[in-house]
């Protein structure tokens, strides 16, 4: 029966990302395989060649991950975009919000390579550049002059006669009796 089931059902596919591809899948778990003969192996001359091959399947793993994602978020522009000349909003808000939202979650935001624009308005693309602006923009923003008069304030003129004491048991039992007194305010409340 247990080879009945593996058969015709097979085993669960655990992938919790739809934009992986099955390449990207296959690679993550040859670098799984590469990690645990890394941390198995004794001798330090073995760990040095199994780290650098480490090394070298992880930015693999990378960049085709970062491939998959930018292919499945330009698939979903192109499925909104139809969508859109078809006039099915639905479908339109389901790819631009709510799968991206639940699929592309990563250390970075969605609009983290948004372009920016100079102080003329012209786009600026390269990342140096946008570096360069971003500082502008917050040296900008945030060393702004002192201002030239300062508000002027005059002291108080009197004290005002404030009981700053501790609250006593029998102010607590008037606030209450006030609160209940204007939350039924057409019937009689008694204590």
């Amino acid at each position: 029966m247990k080879e009945a089931g593996e058969e015709v059902l097979g085993y669960r596919n655990n992938r919790k990302t739809e934009w992986i591809s099955e390449e990207t899948s296959t690679q993550i778990e040859e670098r799984r395989q590469i990690k645990k003969r890394l941390l198995d192996s004794k001798s330090p001359r073995l760990k040095d060649k199994i780290s650098k091959e480490y090394r070298g399947k992880d930015k693999e793993v990378k960049k085709s991950a970062s491939r998959d994602r930018k292919e499945y978020t330009e698939r979903l522009a192109k499925e909104a975009d139809v969508a859109a000349g078809q006039k099915d909003m639905k479908t339109v808000y389901q790819n631009t919000k709510t799968k991206q939202k639940k699929t592309l979650k990563g250390d970075y935001s969605q609009h983290y390579d948004l372009p920016v624009r100079d102080e003329v308005g012209a786009y600026v693309t390269v990342e140096q550049d946008k570096l360069e602006r971003w500082k502008k923009h917050f040296e900008y923003i945030l060393n702004r002059p002192d201002e030239p008069v300062l508000a002027d304030i005059p002291e108080a003129v009197d004290d005002l006669d404030v009981n700053c004491d501790d609250i006593t048991v029998e102010e607590v039992k008037q606030a209450i009796h006030k609160h209940k007194l204007s939350i039924i305010p057409n019937k009689m409340c008694t204590k």
